[in-house]
């Protein structure tokens, strides 16, 4: 499970890139996050460098998201 740090980091990028109308995130240790505008990738301003720790649980709370959501879907349609 994804800390409570983590898990607002991730909603910060996302929101970010939704701000600035990007299309991706990027996300790798030892960086800070990044967005693909454009067609081109640029850093987030005012984010730090990200920890493998960081991303995996960023990952983690994206997984568990749609995992959880998929479940809600399959009951929806029986």
């Amino acid at each position: 499970t994804a800390s409570p740090e983590n898990v607002q980091l991730l909603h910060s990028c996302l929101r970010s890139v939704v701000e600035h109308g990007a299309s991706d995130l990027h996300l790798r240790p030892g960086e800070p996050p990044f967005m693909r505008k454009s067609g081109r990738l640029q850093p987030i301003e005012g984010f730090e460098t990200l920890t493998s720790e960081m991303v995996m649980e960023m990952i983690v709370e994206l997984t568990d998201h749609v995992q959880s959501r998929r479940a809600e879907f399959e009951q929806r349609r029986r």
